[in-house]
């Protein structure tokens, strides 16, 4: 949190493809690749990471209870 109210991260663009979002009830899993370009604490962090996100609606609304990226090399 320090880092993020410190600016350490410059994060110039954020691109989302091959998104997919499966719905099961009241549970849904997304998937997608981001591309990124930016700087972290001024070194290079631009590249690829594959991302997957779980929501449970709760009180009509869809809520993320649970998410995970990789980067992709």
């Amino acid at each position: 949190m320090a880092d993020l109210k410190a600016g350490a991260s410059a994060i110039e663009s954020m691109t989302m493809r091959e998104r997919s979002v499966h719905v099961v009830g009241d549970a849904a899993i997304a998937t997608m690749i981001g591309d990124m370009k930016g700087k972290y604490k001024g070194a290079d962090i631009s590249g690829s990471s594959r991302s997957t996100d779980f929501f449970v609606k709760r009180d009509g609304r869809w809520q993320c209870v649970a998410s995970h990226g990789s980067k992709i090399k």
